[in-house]
């Protein structure tokens, strides 16, 4: 690699100050190594006039390295040179020094915007709605039945026991509401049906909670502890598919030759849409390649060698799947070359010492930018952002909540007010005073009022439930004198 390609040359010697990277490192154990054996090996570099590996055309001519070696101005082609079949016929190999295979490189993830409520990806859309109106429907449904049905009503008052001569239907609109909803929520609920036709309908609701409940917990955990990579394709089969997405590489070189002499027929549908394609998705360098990569939707097809080395350096591209194929690099040399059996045994050397993996870890680990945290083996803690959600929900319940409170407790004071013939702001007062005594115990004296129609002193409140009137709103019940007053006069 040229240390600054703007000062490349176009044709003609450079030195080690101009190049570094892993071949010339390599290139130079290699030349310590023959040296070590008196056998003496120096080299002078230069870069081919064309910038190609070497590829052959219609007329038999070929260009890069393998020209140079084949027209005696080159004693060694030293790159990322691919060992083939048509190469091997005109010129020679060392033993290869690495293998590597045809890769696809393509735009990384982006992380998508923090989602408060990705907790609410557990369901789709259509379920979470389905499950809404489901429970509505229950609720409704049960009221209905449980009017018809006599074994849901009763003349004995649901919260004092007391008998009455009006039968009582716990089942209304608002309980039978209540009662679908704590089950959808996997709550207990104070009321639950008496009769057969309610309690099927309440048990056939129960058996669809329970698997919603499940499948829902099934995939929170899901939502909130894996991270998936959120890529458009996975293979190259899916990458064919994708007909916006645009894929091509280097118009020349191993890969080059590989698709275009493929039989295999996905390959060769592949090599036939590049050919097609315009404005062309062929480029001259891996620098063109990359660029089109980060920037457009483009799939370049390279070295997976090169991927590798381009990722650590580059976190706007990764590589998507697996290799095409196994490929071989090695150095090229003229037929008969006295130099081709010793560098071999050089480079078999440098493998088994483990040389050429240290090589290679120091090359391709250095000036790395994109360097992954190691993942740790237990369980990651649950980030506050894909529940935040959860949050404002209960945020929102409180606020409504308090809303409502508001409003029930003027509502409670002005029907008081109506029916005791006195202000609202009396009764507000008189409400106000017991409600904010917080420091007190939980109970509190009943307020003593005098029911209109039969003189009974009770807290109007429950004088509905307690004296059958309609006059009163059930909400509260009487102390023990009132009980006691109340069962000698009915």
């Amino acid at each position: 690699m040229l240390k600054d390609e703007s000062k490349a040359p176009p044709y003609g010697e450079i030195t080690e100050k101009d190049v570094h990277g892993f071949l010339i490192s390599l290139l130079n154990r290699v030349s310590r190594l023959i040296a070590s054996e008196g056998k003496g090996f120096k080299y002078k570099l230069y870069l081919v006039p064309d910038r190609e590996f070497g590829l052959r055309d219609k007329t038999g001519n070929w260009s890069g390295m393998v020209k140079e070696i084949l027209e005696d101005r080159a004693d060694l082609a030293v790159g990322p040179f691919t060992l083939t079949a048509q190469r091997e016929s005109v010129i020679s190999f060392t033993k290869p020094f690495m293998t590597a295979g045809i890769g696809i490189l393509y735009q990384a993830p982006r992380g998508s915007a923090p989602n408060l409520f990705a907790l609410m990806r557990s369901l789709s859309v259509n379920l979470w709605f389905a499950s809404l109106v489901a429970t509505a429907a229950i609720g409704v449904s049960l009221w209905i039945i449980g009017r018809f049905s006599p074994l849901e009503w009763s003349n004995e008052h649901f919260c004092t026991g007391f008998a009455t001569t009006w039968a009582v239907n716990v089942f209304n609109l608002r309980n039978s509401l209540w009662f679908a909803m704590c089950s959808l929520m996997m709550q207990g609920c104070d009321i639950n049906p008496r009769a057969v036709s309610t309690r099927l309908l309440g048990g056939v609701w129960w058996f669809y909670t329970m698997f919603l409940s499940a499948h829902f917990i099934a995939k929170l955990a899901s939502v909130l502890t894996v991270e998936k990579m959120s890529v458009p394709f996975s293979s190259v089969d899916e990458l064919v598919k994708h007909q916006e997405i645009r894929y091509g590489m280097l118009n020349h070189g191993s890969t080059f030759e590989f698709f275009q002499d493929s039989k295999i027929p996905i390959y060769k549908e592949m090599f036939e849409k590049m050919n097609a394609s315009f404005p062309s998705v062929f480029v001259d360098s891996y620098d063109e390649g990359v660029k089109r990569v980060a920037s457009e939707k483009y799939a370049f097809l390279m070295e997976s060698t090169e991927i590798e080395y381009r990722v650590q350096r580059n976190c706007d591209v990764t590589q998507i799947g697996g290799t095409l194929n196994t490929i071989q690099y090695g150095i090229g040399t003229p037929k008969n070359s006295p130099w081709t059996e010793q560098i071999s045994m050089a480079i078999l050397y440098l493998i088994e010492n483990s040389t050429i993996a240290e090589l290679r870890e120091q090359w391709w680990k250095r000036g790395s930018v994109c360097v992954k945290d190691e993942k740790s083996t237990g369980p990651s803690a649950i980030n506050s952002t894909l529940v935040g959600g959860a949050f404002l929900i209960l945020a929102g319940g409180l606020v409504i909540a308090m809303i409502m409170v508001v409003v029930e407790f003027v509502w409670n004071a002005l029907h008081n007010a109506k029916i005791d013939k006195a202000s609202l702001w009396t009764e507000l007062v008189l409400e106000l005073r017991h409600a904010l005594r917080f420091t007190a115990s939980s109970t509190r004296p009943v307020l003593q009022k005098q029911c209109r129609t039969c003189g009974v002193e009770t807290h109007s409140l429950a004088a509905a439930q307690m004296h059958e009137h309609k006059d009163y709103t059930p909400m509260l019940f009487l102390d023990a004198a009132t009980r006691h007053s109340h069962t000698g006069k009915h």
